[in-house]
């Protein structure tokens, strides 16, 4: 599934025909199984939240309220719905800045489907639910302003609670001011079988570039560790439906060449459980993982339900032999979906006219 021309749009890889499922979406999200569909529906807080079955039948709207919601998140057994929610027309954007103005304002709420009323649990954004159904990851507020800075951007955590907003506790902080801990932390995700949590830690602006590095936890303990690092702006991370592998999708909006549109963009993989070790500012650092390919120009990454390949956002025209250092797609123009295999091999283009930066998912038939 993507978007295209702000319509929601779904492929079949057996059919390679092409259908409309629902029209002026700007976000959606499914279920594991692919039976159930959230969708975001028009801008800021004249936007709302609409659900529908996969081939887009009995859509009706859930939410109606004078707020703005972002980042939909299915409990997997289709039962609710986690999302953050503000009093704001200031949707978040993919940098420091507008992330931080947003979960400063923002708050998580859960929908049950089967009453349809909407709670707040708590403060803050980028909400996560386990695979479990039971529990959610999210990122907290920040709470103090960098030197220099007009915004709220540093000094927060990724806390864990249960659908009831009980018993939360903070399973990663950031100090916002030394540099281990960094500024800010963010964007959860559970691994499939619920034991671990990865989420992004935002060290800040180092050797021109601002630093974001990949951590992961046991989901009862914390205590996260290092896997990878990126620039600007990272995406939550993506689990491999094994568990072995994650993919990493990175935003550089500070890019120090003067980057844009999909210049910006980079994925990485990783593969989890193998020690290794990476080089930053400060020095070497070891690592959780192994870093087992990179790409320049994916705007966004869906692995197929056997965890055997990716659907990869690319720019339009793109090619396997383009210099990776050029700056050849600086504009935010429409793009493609190619399939790539789970080693990195390029293997076939199959969808164009997809718009910028679109999310991708791949259902199960």
């Amino acid at each position: 599934m993507f978007l295209r021309g702000g319509d929601l749009m779904a492929y079949g890889l057996r059919s390679r025909a092409e259908r409309t499922v629902a029209q002026g979406v700007r976000s959606f999200a499914a279920t594991p199984d692919g039976r159930l569909l959230a969708m975001l529906r028009g801008a800021g807080r004249s936007g709302e939240i609409w659900v529908a079955s996969r081939d887009g039948l009995d859509l009706r709207q859930i939410t109606s309220n004078e707020r703005a919601e972002e980042g939909l998140s299915w409990a997997p057994d289709g039962s609710a719905l986690a999302y953050s929610s503000a009093a704001s027309d200031d949707l978040p954007t993919l940098d420091w800045a507008g992330w931080g103005r947003w979960c400063a304002s923002s708050e998580v709420r859960v929908i049950a489907m089967g009453d349809l009323e909407e709670r707040s649990l708590a403060a803050g954004c980028d909400p996560a639910f386990g695979p479990d159904s039971k529990r959610i990851a999210f990122a907290s507020p920040p709470e103090g302003q960098p030197q220099g800075q007009a915004f709220f951007g540093a000094t927060n955590a990724v806390r864990l609670m249960n659908r009831q907003g009980q018993n939360g506790w903070s399973f990663a902080t950031a100090d916002g001011q030394s540099p281990a801990q960094g500024y800010l932390v963010y964007a959860p995700a559970w691994s499939p079988s619920g034991e671990q949590i990865a989420y992004q830690r935002f060290l800040g602006y180092q050797s021109l570039v601002d630093i974001n590095i990949t951590e992961i936890g046991a989901a009862f303990k914390g205590e996260g560790r290092p896997l990878a690092s990126g620039a600007g702006w990272m995406l939550p991370p993506q689990f491999g439906p094994d568990g072995q592998m994650v993919a990493l999708l990175e935003h550089n909006f500070s890019d120090a060449r003067g980057g844009s549109g999909y210049e910006v963009w980079r994925i990485t993989l990783v593969r989890l459980g193998v020690e290794d070790s990476m080089f930053l500012p400060s020095g070497e650092v070891p690592t959780a993982g192994r870093l087992e390919w990179q790409a320049p120009r994916v705007t966004a990454a869906a692995w197929s339900p056997d965890g055997e390949q990716l659907a990869l956002g690319l720019p339009a025209g793109w090619s396997s032999d383009d210099p990776q250092q050029d700056l050849l797609y600086q504009a935010e123009g429409a793009g493609e979906i190619w399939v790539w295999g789970g080693d990195g091999t390029p293997q076939e283009r199959l969808i164009e006219n997809v718009d910028y930066a679109s999310p991708l998912l791949w259902l199960p038939a």
